[in-house]
């Protein structure tokens, strides 16, 4: 960062991780001091990181997505499917055990995994689950599409790109974390449940069982489409720039 810092340069930093994460890296605790804006992806940590700077440079900009790519696809038609997505702060442990119970319960059914080729080695002795690496966002969008439900177990979360591209597409959603945060959807639009087993399971059986509310879905998606598209983004992030 020193490599940047002149009198007459003004240093912007976005961080998408949990501040704990953040927190027990003392090289990054030293730059946040120096840089003149702080941007957050969630809500919850500005008070943290405004402690760290000591100023009023701290500020929350949601994560923004391509809302016009990632589209509603209610006419397409849906497969009795789960579709898990992403990397980063999931916990493929439980995630497992949740397949591995419901695919006992539901011959028909089939789950979708994305994510890097370590992670998907939770998976890949399953011949029911399909593993998937490294696809188009197109292939991506068509799964959306498709799935009756995206699930996300979650050990934490701040900026979340699956959450954002489910919604836009009007997927069912089910997170499950022992951590919420209600910074993009508060606590009604996509409910946030314990990462308990039972529970979880339980809850994907009625959304697997259930008829997807399409009223919901275009509701969902819009309310993505206003706050979260990269035009919406842009302009919060212009205005904190301009400060």
């Amino acid at each position: 960062l020193h490599l940047f810092i002149r009198k007459s340069n003004r240093i912007v930093c976005t961080y998408h991780q949990p501040f704990e994460y953040i927190y027990n890296n003392r090289l990054w605790i030293s730059d946040i001091k120096k840089v003149h804006r702080v941007i957050l992806m969630s809500q919850k940590d500005v008070t943290l990181f405004k402690e760290i700077t000591c100023k009023n440079n701290v500020f929350f900009i949601p994560h923004g997505i391509n809302t016009s790519f990632y589209s509603l696809g209610l006419n397409k038609k849906k497969r009795h499917n789960i579709l898990m997505v992403g990397n980063w702060l999931r916990d493929f442990e439980f995630a497992r055990s949740v397949f591995d119970a419901l695919l006992i319960k539901y011959e028909n059914l089939s789950v979708s995994v994305v994510a890097n080729n370590i992670n998907l080695s939770y998976f890949q002795d399953n011949d029911r689950i399909e593993c998937l690496e490294g696809i188009t966002d197109e292939h991506l969008r068509t799964l959306y599409h498709t799935t009756k439900c995206v699930f996300l177990p979650l050990k934490s979360f701040t900026a979340n790109n699956t959450i954002l591209e489910a919604a836009s597409t009007g997927c069912q959603i089910v997170v499950a974390t022992d951590n919420g945060d209600t910074s993009y959807f508060g606590d009604k639009r996509i409910p946030l449940i314990p990462l308990d087993h039972d529970i979880v399971f339980k809850y994907l059986c009625e959304i697997l069982e259930s008829t997807l509310n399409h009223s919901k879905s275009i509701a969902l998606s819009s309310y993505v489409k206003e706050n979260y598209s990269w035009e919406s983004i842009a302009k919060k992030t212009k205005k904190v720039l301009e400060l």
